[in-house]
């Protein structure tokens, strides 16, 4: 008996391969090296100040870097699920622009709050990423096409796998980063009004423009990010 298994190369699949490479390297790091703040650092994980003083690139490789285990998982398998309803229903260009610019409205969020409370905030993971997508299913549910079909479900679909992990998050002790969260669900929200999904069978010249756009800018954004990581 021959057993086959395919692996598609796209968006979704070149996430998660990013994700899972930074989380299994900087594990070897740290099980020969140990952990401290350079390591921390070094693979790109946001520290407000280091944000601060030039390296705007944390904004970036914050989100794909994981230091535990579970953590890891979690984000791993909802990127997965969540991401494979948003390669369908909007393509891997939109998959990659939304993962892209919403993990760094997070950052932005999470930066903003560290200048106002005065606290040099550590933070890293997917999550804030996976929120924007989240976002971008529920700004795309609210629009409603006049020509051409709608998304398959609601706003209140897709409203609790918002709503639910945002007040977890506020629960004390968690050491959660939800202005993270909140801030890729806005981003994701805005995408969502601003691109169309695939079910749309004409596309307007500007529309076509603007997701090309915003596609080669992510990936200018995640390549240069990681350049400046390196070098540093």
């Amino acid at each position: 008996m021959e057993v086959k298994f395919k692996v598609e190369i796209n968006s979704l699949t070149f996430l998660l391969f990013i994700n899972l490479f930074i989380f299994l390297l900087s594990f070897l790091v740290q099980f020969f090296l140990g952990f401290d703040n350079n390591l921390f650092y070094t693979f790109g994980g946001f520290i407000a100040s280091r944000i601060l003083t030039g390296d705007l690139q944390l904004l970036v490789t914050s989100n794909f870097f994981h230091l535990n285990l579970f953590h890891f998982l979690v984000n791993f398998y909802s990127l997965y699920q969540i991401g494979k309803v948003v390669h369908v229903l909007y393509g891997g260009r939109t998959l990659f622009i939304t993962y892209i610019f919403g993990g760094i409205g997070g950052s932005i969020l999470t930066l903003i709050i560290s200048v106002l409370t005065r606290t040099d905030i550590y933070s890293l993971g997917a999550s804030g990423a996976i929120f924007a997508l989240v976002g971008l299913l529920i700004g795309g549910s609210l629009k409603k096409y006049r020509f051409g079909a709608n998304l398959p479900f609601t706003f209140w679909d897709i409203l609790p796998f918002a709503l639910l992990p945002l007040v977890l998050g506020f629960i004390p002790g968690l050491n959660i980063n939800n202005w993270s969260h909140l801030g890729g669900l806005i981003i994701g929200v805005i995408l969502g009004f601003i691109l169309k999904h695939s079910l749309i069978s004409f596309r307007r010249v500007r529309d076509i423009l603007t997701e090309n756009f915003l596609y080669i800018a992510s990936q200018i954004i995640f390549v240069l990010s990681y350049f400046i990581l390196l070098l540093n």
